[in-house]
């Protein structure tokens, strides 16, 4: 029953950028960091003083999130409302309701499911590794005032909910390259997976 309230500060580019800053709800400091180049990703805790490399993407992205198969960009469509571009080879397609379509990804044990009439991302569920059970879900609804508001329900290895408004939101934006080259800073304790 316990609670706690963050900022994000999300910026991609090219579906294989990603940088996510944690900041708190008041002040412009970072408490935490992880930025993604290609397959190279680094995780920075400012608090303790230790940055986290030589980290799948994954394993990187679970240890800041929480969240077990969460990837760049799974982060990218939940924030952008848009699924990323599918291998037909590796999707099952499935009808579990009326104007939705439900793609399940075999490569990376991933659920989109989509909009038929809009397009847009309705919900991700990220599965087991057997592909049988949904470790945790997150679904995109606009409020009342059409702020979007991402609801993430994580049941592995903890139950917990987490909501997300997307205060503000820039659509193909130029992006410097150079915010995803983040040196680890002087001092810090380096730590392996």
């Amino acid at each position: 029953n316990e609670s706690a309230s963050f900022r994000y500060a999300i910026a991609g580019k090219s579906g294989d950028r990603l940088r996510i800053d944690v900041l708190p709800q008041e002040g412009a400091f970072t408490l935490a960091m992880i930025t993604v180049r290609g397959e190279q990703a680094l995780f920075l805790d400012t608090q303790a003083r230790r940055a986290i490399e030589g980290c799948s993407v994954a394993q990187v992205l679970e240890r800041l999130l929480g969240l077990e198969g969460m990837t760049p960009a799974a982060v990218e469509a939940l924030v952008v409302g848009q699924a990323p571009p599918l291998e037909c080879s590796r999707v099952t397609a499935y009808h579990p309701r009326e104007e939705r379509v439900l793609f399940v990804d075999s490569s990376e044990s991933i659920a989109w499911e989509i909009n038929e009439a809009t397009g847009t991302l309705a919900s991700v569920s990220f599965l087991d590794s057997q592909r049988t059970k949904v470790t945790a879900d997150a679904h995109r609804s606009i409020a009342v005032d059409g702020q979007t508001i991402i609801t993430v329900n994580v049941h592995k290895p903890a139950q917990a909910i987490a909501n997300m408004s997307i205060v503000k939101f820039s659509k193909n934006s130029d992006i410097n390259e150079s915010l995803f080259e983040v040196a680890i800073p002087a001092g810090y304790e380096r730590e392996g997976c």
